[in-house]
């Protein structure tokens, strides 16, 4: 397998070439090591050690609260070097043989993340984000081909002349199973990747970028287009190349998958990505919704919105109503903050408002009531001249052109019934709201950032397409 085709972190560092230079947290003297990727997508780290090996690793007592900063370093014969981050020891078992120095220590630790520089230092033109949970269930726009050349040469030594058999064997195809992207003048691939070079990944792909924007880029993108998409994407490292399509560097990080229910979700896009066929992608459309995001990401905060929309869809349907809600009114405060003035949230200006509340003061300080209360009354106040949130709500929808119906209407004062733990009415219904809900963050999101001009009614059978302005019936 070529570096090119899927992270090569192991296959890298699981040879006898690279030994354990600094230690770090772990048991000395170490024999051997393996870094590996588990069924989790965690990384783990083994060592073998002699059955007397100790550490000197700070011990802290259990409950400790912290960030795992304990490295370890590895390097080989060729002065490769490569920085395994955050390790853990969580496990130790010794074995005992009759003949002492036969026995051995077996540590295991987890990792936060292992990179490394491959070769001297060349300025590297391309990288690639290693995925997991890239849907399989998309109609992808462009294609890909695939080539193989095999050349088998033999020679006949039978004196200084002899023949010389040569052969070569190619085979090509291809596969629609990606799309091409330009996100604020960058060009990228959405990849999905073959499966057999990938172990222990449910639904490999990759994001290749021409160029190597930072890494605060590529987050950005990577939830733009989760969000896009309908599904998160977990993240589990990334490679850069040289233009020749050497290695120059790598990274693997132990991948967050929202506990392995990023997995059983099925993918939602909040809106259409094709014109023709159900599942299809058009690059043109899912350009806009990428970009569309993209633009607003800072000003939303788009990250942390992302952050409580998968964990909203992630939980159990007795408090999802509680997250949504939450994630709704993160949205509408991050649009307000951004564009302030576009609605108004006092309801007396000026004179008037300084007047009244000056009057109400005096009212306070001649009462009879204690100091503490009187400064209460008086710091309350200023929530009198405030909007409504129900009424910021309602103006805020009219400036998006968004209309709710009835049922919405009502679905809206679940998100309370779930957060003061009252009990739930019918199953059902409470399945339904939840949607209802999900759907009304996916319209207000689509219509703040122009992403797209429709969305897909979940509430509905049949899933129809409807106008951004149009309500669930």
């Amino acid at each position: 397998m070529f570096s090119w085709q899927w992270e090569c972190f192991e296959g890298l560092l699981n040879n006898t070439s690279f030994a354990v230079v600094d230690a770090g947290p772990l048991r000395v003297p170490i024999r051997s090591f393996s870094v590996t990727r588990n069924e989790k997508l965690e990384l783990i780290m083994e060592t073998r050690a002699d059955h007397n090996a100790t550490s000197n690793a700070t011990v802290y007592p259990p409950g400790t609260v912290r960030i795992a900063t304990e490295t370890v370093t590895l390097s080989n014969s060729m002065g490769v070097e490569a920085v395994v981050r955050g390790v853990q020891p969580h496990s130790c078992m010794t074995s005992f043989r009759s003949d002492a120095p036969l026995g051995e220590m077996r540590e295991e630790s987890s990792i936060h993340s292992v990179s490394g520089t491959i070769g001297p230092q060349r300025d590297p033109k391309f990288v690639i984000d290693w995925l997991s949970n890239v849907g399989d269930v998309f109609l992808w726009p462009d294609m890909s081909d695939d080539e193989t050349e095999v050349t088998k040469t033999l020679t006949l030594r039978g004196g200084n002349n002899g023949p010389v058999l040569k052969t070569a064997q190619k085979s090509t195809g291809g596969s629609w199973n990606c799309v091409k992207l330009s996100v604020d003048g960058c060009e990228l691939y959405l990849c999905v990747a073959k499966s057999e070079t990938a172990k222990r990944v449910s639904k490999p792909g990759f994001i290749l970028y021409t160029g190597t924007p930072s890494d605060e880029f590529r987050d950005k993108v990577r939830r733009c287009l989760s969000f896009s998409l309908g599904g998160y994407l977990v993240y589990l490292g990334c490679s850069y190349f040289c233009n020749d399509w050497s290695l120059a560097s790598f990274d693997a990080v132990s991948a967050y998958s929202l506990g392995g229910k990023a997995f059983e979700l099925p993918f939602m896009p909040p809106s259409p990505l094709g014109t023709r066929y159900e599942w299809e992608i058009d690059r043109n459309i899912l350009s806009r919704m990428v970009n569309s995001f993209y633009a607003q990401y800072d000003a939303l905060d788009f990250g942390r919105l992302c952050w409580a929309y998968w964990h909203a869809r992630c939980a159990t349907p007795h408090i999802a109503a509680v997250h949504f809600g939450a994630t709704v009114e993160t949205l509408q405060r991050r649009y307000l903050r951004a564009n302030r003035g576009a609605l108004k949230t006092k309801l007396l200006e000026g004179e008037e408002w300084n007047r009244i509340r000056a009057s109400i003061e005096g009212v306070i300080s001649g009462s009879t009531v204690g100091d503490d209360v009187k400064t209460v009354l008086k710091n309350k106040l200023h929530e009198l001249n405030t909007v409504p949130e129900s009424l910021k709500t309602e103006c805020l929808l009219k400036l998006l052109h968004l209309e709710l119906g009835e049922r919405e209407k009502k679905a809206w004062t679940r998100r309370n019934v779930a957060a003061h733990g009252n009990e739930a009415e019918e199953d059902v219904d409470l399945i339904r709201d939840i949607k209802i809900l999900e759907l009304r963050f996916h319209r207000m999101l689509l219509s703040i950032t122009n992403a797209n001009d429709f969305y897909y009614d979940y509430f509905s059978l049949g899933r129809p397409i409807r106008k951004l302005a149009e309500p669930i019936p």
